[in-house]
């Protein structure tokens, strides 16, 4: 498994636009009044990305204020205007300049190593950048800069792809431990995953993870944590050291060593730590069994962590954390199972239970042992519902599901949930289904929600009688009308569906489905019409009318007319997606672009 970092692009692209350097306000108000007002003249235009004009605007203060002390902070923003220009040959000569006259200004010539960086990589020469960035962090003052992180963690990346892990970790540590709180999350962040993964799962190693932690300040990269005097019993490093062990402890097939390695190294630095957080507890052990693949040895030690905190939390609350824990070893569920204290126990906690011993391999005890436990009469109509989806889908026992439909209240159950439930029921029992629209106060919209269930099932036989008894319903007819001929359709009945699509009244939609009935009724002429209708009358699928016409004639084996349809579609949609559908068919037929008339 490889940890990568952010891309080199990434990082450099983001954190090169990322917040400008900006003179400092102490030295701005030391500035007179007229240098003031023409450096805040310049960094206006600056802002508003108008570069070229920016450049001469600072020019134009380097000329008439030669001896200001923002000239070093003018000359870096020139080099700025043309780098953000992409005249970046241009503005390597400019910060170079700034570093010859200004060196001792730490806070604009370290900026300005930066971005010459920048230049070269941006440039595609990464070697100049490197060397750059690397000439950067050999200076003990120019390293401090802010801008300094972004380079560090690049020129670690470089290592890193070169294997040289040591040395990428040297460098990747100096980000969080240096510019915590001095750059961005992003860049905090690409430091840290690394540092972390080296020392976690490239070649674990938790002394000089912690030893990184402190200095680091954690491995969170918002905010730094007041370390506390010793680690060794701190939950907080624990429960984060924990966390990043799970989260690299996947292997491949090929990483065998490795994998037994890993958990053998884990499992023995987490112990021994938090006796009574059975999470903590029960994580070491997995790490444990991962290492010696003993289950027996990994049953001994989940027995003693559940018997050594038995008031920790809840009993049976505690019992189905472990029914989970077991999930397919069968004896220990029963085994536990029967720890529950049923006296403890009600419906919300007997339907948990119920579900969990679906989902750990047993649901016929789920069945035969909690199913008789509910109290029926205390639960409400959705309690009932819940319960009834985690049979059919957990426990997979149909005829229990549909037994427990009598349990309903169907008088108390309001209309929507008849639907909801009814709707679920939809491919389980179609007398259920039935039953509860039959138990509906509006027989109406029963009749449309059974109109709908005939059609699910493509039932023409008692979908179409129902179907005109909906139509005549106005707040359903129009989707009636659909879903009949639909059911038309299904049946062949090609003139029933015609004019069913016509009373749905949902152009154009229904207006092809019209010209395809046509075609099957073998009316060409019919089909024809309908699409020129639709051509001529909605101009957003006019080309698609167009071509589909084309198609016709060419199910119906009329060449000529298709050639003179394709045609059409290139002379009156020539920079539509049909045009070329068009121009490869007629390729395809043989025919000479070009010279054709539309077709009538």
């Amino acid at each position: 498994m490889k940890i990568l970092s952010f891309p080199l692009l990434y990082l450099l692209t983001h954190f090169v636009h990322a917040e400008e350097i900006v003179y400092p306000i102490e030295a701005f108000k030391k500035l007179d009044t007229f240098e003031a007002h023409v450096l805040s003249k310049s960094d206006k235009v600056f802002a508003q990305n108008e570069y070229r004009l920016a450049s001469k605007s600072y020019d134009s203060f380097m000329v008439e204020f030669p001896k200001s002390k923002a000239i070093s902070y003018a000359l870096l923003r020139k080099a700025r205007c043309l780098h953000l220009d992409n005249k970046r040959y241009e503005a390597i000569k400019e910060y170079a300049e700034v570093l010859d006259y200004f060196p001792d200004d730490v806070y604009f010539a370290a900026a300005a190593k930066y971005y010459i960086g920048a230049c070269h990589h941006e440039n595609g020469d990464l070697h100049k950048a490197l060397k750059t960035w690397a000439e950067m962090m050999e200076d003990v003052e120019y390293r401090k800069h802010y801008l300094a992180a972004t380079a560090i963690n690049i020129l670690a990346d470089n290592m890193l792809k070169q294997e040289k892990y040591d040395m990428a970790v040297k460098y990747y540590r100096m980000v969080p431990e240096t510019f915590r709180g001095k750059t961005t999350y992003e860049v905090i962040q690409a430091a840290v995953t690394q540092v972390v993964y080296h020392f976690i799962r490239r070649t674990p190693d938790e002394p000089k993870l912690r030893d990184f932690y402190i200095k680091a300040k954690s491995f969170y990269p918002h905010g730094p944590r007041s370390m506390p005097d010793d680690l060794e019993n701190d939950w907080t490093y624990w429960e984060t050291v924990r966390g990043e062990a799970k989260r690299y402890a996947s292997f491949n097939q090929f990483q065998n060593n490795e994998r037994h390695t890993y958990y053998d190294y884990w499992s023995k630095a987490l112990a021994g730590k938090f006796p009574d957080s059975d999470e903590y507890q029960l994580d070491q052990a997995w790490f444990a069994l991962q290492s010696h693949e003993d289950v027996n040895q990994w049953y001994a030690r989940v027995d003693q962590i559940y018997t050594n905190n038995p008031q920790k939390e809840e009993l049976n609350f505690r019992i189905v954390r472990w029914l989970h824990i077991y999930k397919d070893h069968q004896s220990k569920v029963v085994e536990y199972f029967k720890k529950i204290d049923w006296q403890k126990m009600n419906n919300q906690s007997t339907y948990n239970l119920f579900c969990t011993l679906a989902d750990v391999g047993a649901p016929a005890l789920a069945k035969e042992s909690v199913y008789p436990r509910f109290e029926f009469e205390q639960m409400s109509n959705r309690e009932i519902y819940n319960l009834m989806r985690a049979i059919y889908e957990k426990a997979g026992d149909n005829t229990m599901a549909a037994n427990l439909f009598g349990k309903f209240n169907l008088p108390e159950m309001e209309p929507a949930m008849k639907v909801e439930v009814a709707a679920y029921l939809w491919p389980r029992n179609e007398n259920l289904v039935l039953h509860i629209y039959s138990a509906m106060q509006d027989q109406n919209h029963a009749d449309y929600w059974r109109l709908r269930f005939f059609h699910y099932k493509r039932e023409a036989t008692r979908g179409i009688p129902m179907g005109k008894k909906v139509v005549n319903l106005p707040e359903y007819a129009k989707e009636a009308w659909l879903l009949m001929a639909d059911l038309y359709e299904g049946i062949s009945d090609w003139n029933n569906a015609i004019q069913a699509l016509r009373q749905a009244d949902n152009p154009p939609t229904t207006l092809f489905r019209i010209a395809t009935n046509f075609v099957r009724m073998g009316k060409v002429p019919n089909a024809v019409a309908q699409l020129k209708e639709v051509e001529n009358f909605f101009k957003d699928v006019a080309p698609r009318a167009a071509l589909t016409i084309a198609t016709i004639y060419q199910s119906a084996g009329q060449k000529a007319e298709e050639v003179g349809a394709l045609r059409g579609v290139m002379k009156k949609y020539p920079d539509s997606g049909e045009s070329t559908a068009a121009h490869e068919r007629l390729e395809a037929l043989g025919v000479k672009i070009g010279g054709g008339v539309d077709a009538d």
